[in-house]
C-alpha cells in the first residue's frame, strides 16, 4: 500500500465556520497503555490542516504511522473543561 492509499483513508472532519481552527495531532501508541502524542499546528481550515498532514508524511516516523494522524475542531471562546481535577 502506497502512501497515497494510506492519506485516502484519513477520515475528514465536517465542516469550517468562522469561529474555528482546526487542530492537526500526531498520535503513536508506544504500548504499555502509552502514547506520544504531538499537536502538529493549528489551522484555519480542514483544507488547510490536510495540507500539513500530507507535508508531515515526507518526514520519518510520520511516515511509519499515517494512520495517527486526526484533525480536531475546536470553537474558538469556549471552554473545553468544564470542571475542576486532583491528582492522587
Amino acid at each position: 500500500m502506497g502512501t497515497e492509499d494510506r492519506v485516502a483513508q484519513v477520515e475528514p472532519v465536517a465542516s469550517t465556520e468562522d469561529n474555528a481552527v482546526f487542530l492537526l495531532w500526531h498520535s503513536h501508541d508506544l504500548g504499555n497503555g502509552e502514547t506520544d502524542d504531538k499537536l502538529i499546528g493549528v489551522y484555519t481550515s480542514e483544507t488547510e490542516a490536510n495540507a500539513a498532514r500530507i507535508r508531515k508524511l515526507q518526514f520519518e516516523g510520520f511516515r511509519g504511522f499515517p494512520e495517527g494522524f486526526l484533525i480536531e475542531k475546536y470553537e474558538l471562546n469556549h471552554d473545553y473543561w468544564s470542571e475542576g481535577y486532583f491528582t492522587t
